[in-house]
């Protein structure tokens, strides 16, 4: 029976879904689980956006009971039962996605999805759930709960945003814009910003990753000496790590391990430029004849910077420390009302 449902799962989407059988429950052309189901859930824990279990709610709570670890890191977890009647997001409803998955899967398989999260019954705003949409850091999770317990109650939430804001603002999300609605401003509300403001009494910071790092280096440089500098230009400019999206810099340094090494450690993206692409960035950069000799351009860590931001803003020009030059930019971004829906892609499956 599970087969099946998962069948017309695979049917309906263009990325592989994974399927496993218990060994006493074997089911032709899905994986056997051979260890013990508790095993099995903990690896899976550990490299999933989402399980699916289809089966009893009972026998899924108990085995991921002990590897539940806070709504910020545990993957979607949903269950559905063997006859394909209804789907039941268990945790990470809003930021692991489960509850969007969860009518996904119910759409495809003309079940019935049981979501049971207050926001989503009152039909009210959660912070949560469009913070992932947008992929903004949340900084304070009892101020998201908070968040959401005021609009609950049919009170006012604040918004302020350094970005632009596209769509419809939801109903009870307060954004003043002239001096008369200044005066009403609410006393809890969010900040959208790469550095931290604190607009209202209570402000809830949620960091959008727009940051770009340009580095230039000497051949074989460490990543300890790449991280001091980071470190330092972030400090300085009290930006949070979160707010980084990437490191930059040209084709000639694409392999060095101090460089793999940080973004690998800080989970951050790395990418590369040819001599052609950096020449092209416009804006004025601080020049070297030096490095121009050695790289063919004649500033690295500027113009990776610029390129990696698609034209942003140079907000940290060239600093050198120990061998490594280090830029930082930011770029332009928008931050959705528009509802982005949810794929069942990558996701592992019982």
């Amino acid at each position: 029976m599970g087969r099946r449902l998962i069948e017309v799962l695979k049917a309906e989407q263009e990325n592989d879904i994974d399927g496993y059988h218990l060994s006493k429950f074997q089911e032709e052309g899905l994986c056997k689980i051979e260890t013990s189901l508790g095993e099995w859930t903990k690896a899976q824990f550990k490299r999933c956006d989402a399980l699916v279990f289809i089966g009893a709610t009972g026998i899924a709570v108990r085995a991921i009971a002990p590897y539940l670890e806070s709504k910020a890191k545990d993957p979607a977890v949903l269950v559905v039962d063997e006859c394909g009647q209804y789907v039941i997001p268990l945790v990470s409803g809003h930021i692991g996605g489960a509850n969007k998955l969860a009518r996904t899967v119910s759409k495809i398989l003309g079940a019935q999805a049981i979501v049971t999260t207050a926001t989503d019954l009152e039909g009210c705003f959660a912070v949560d759930e469009w913070a992932k949409e947008n992929e903004l850091y949340i900084t304070d999770y009892k101020l998201a709960r908070d968040i959401s317990a005021a609009l609950l109650h049919g009170k006012k939430v604040g918004l302020e945003c350094d970005g632009v804001l596209e769509g419809i603002l939801p109903e009870g999300i307060w954004k003043g814009l002239g001096q008369e609605e200044q005066e009403s401003k609410p006393l809890l509300g969010m900040w959208v910003g790469w550095q931290k403001q604190q607009p209202f009494v209570k402000t809830l910071w949620l960091i959008p990753p727009v940051v770009t790092v340009g580095i230039g280096c000497r051949k074989g440089v460490s990543k300890a000496q790449i991280d001091m500098l980071i470190s330092q230009e972030l400090a300085r400019l009290e930006i949070p790590l979160e707010a980084v999206k990437c490191i930059g810099t040209i084709d000639l340094k694409k392999a060095e391990e101090g460089l793999l090494a940080w973004t690998k450690e800080k989970s951050k993206l790395f990418v590369s430029y040819s001599v052609s692409t950096l020449m092209s960035v416009e804006g004025h950069f601080t020049a070297s004849a030096f490095v121009k000799q050695v790289t063919g351009v004649d500033n690295v860590c500027e113009r990776a910077a610029v390129q990696a931001s698609h034209g942003g803003e140079l907000i940290s020009f060239k600093t050198a420390l120990e061998g490594v030059t280090c830029a930082l930019a930011v770029e332009g971004y928008k931050i959705s009302f528009v509802n982005k829906g949810c794929s069942l892609g990558s996701q592992s499956r019982h």
